[in-house]
């Protein structure tokens, strides 16, 4: 006669202070069980344990390990840098999840290849974020990605750099069927270390085959005028994952 999510957690070292709904180990998954999953109450704030077993083997080989750290250890640290908090590190876990499916990780694509190590994730306040990788090669990295679907230093991304300074060194696009698809976004935006890309996904896409309506197909100038202003708006990571 009981609710299925009236059972304790047991896990209490999943309970942090800064994040006080942690210790009521009656609330499973953030009180949210339709997003997160945690079927035995052991995950807790456990990042590694949200990935399957399958994305676990695919992302070990990216992780920028310390001395002696596990692959566990390694992406618990990375996602949770920062003092996330748990819904925090549940969508930084999601993004790593986007940028495996996007990045070809399932089935070690060439542009997967291409890919360092996957050095951490950023959120903010409204569900929106992205990944932050290293590539062993900047130019070798471009013309990859450039190979495989991707609009690299387009013309227009010029214009941008003009109007608000967006992206002054590269920025690659991923291109989709129409703009009214989310696409993947890489631009190495650190003049420090160009081999550091920051991924997001756009809301819609700038870089795109046809027409997505056929309004825009009477007016072609402004349908990737309108899917830029998109940028600006955060787009949900499990919006993207889903």
């Amino acid at each position: 006669m009981q609710g299925r999510f009236t059972s304790v957690d047991p896990l209490m070292a999943s309970a942090k202070t800064g994040d006080p709904q942690t210790w009521n180990r009656f609330v499973f998954v953030l009180n949210n069980p339709l997003r997160y999953v945690d079927p035995d109450g052991m995950q807790g704030k456990d990042a590694w344990s949200q990935l399957t077993e399958e994305e676990q083997k695919i992302i070990a080989s990216k992780l920028h390990r310390k001395k002696k750290e596990t692959d566990q250890q390694a992406f618990n640290r990375i996602m949770g840098e920062g003092n996330a908090t748990a819904e925090q590190i549940a969508t930084k876990v999601i993004l790593t999840k986007n940028l495996i499916d996007s990045a070809g990780g399932h089935t070690n694509s060439a542009v997967w290849q291409e890919i360092k190590t996957v050095d951490g994730a950023w959120v903010d306040n409204k569900g929106g974020g992205g990944v932050i990788l290293h590539v062993n090669n900047r130019d070798t990295f471009l013309e990859t990605l450039k190979n495989n679907g991707f609009d690299v230093n387009a013309k227009y991304e010029a214009v941008a750099r003009q109007v608000d300074g967006a992206h002054p060194n590269d920025s690659a696009r991923q291109i989709t069927e129409t703009s009214l698809l989310t696409g993947m976004h890489l631009a190495n935006d650190d003049s420090n270390d160009l081999n550091k890309f920051f991924v997001h996904w756009d809301r819609r896409s700038a870089a795109f085959r046809k027409s997505g309506s056929w309004q825009y197909s009477l007016l072609p100038g402004l349908e990737r005028a309108d899917a830029g202003t998109t940028h600006k708006n955060p787009f949900p990571a499990t919006t993207v994952w889903t």
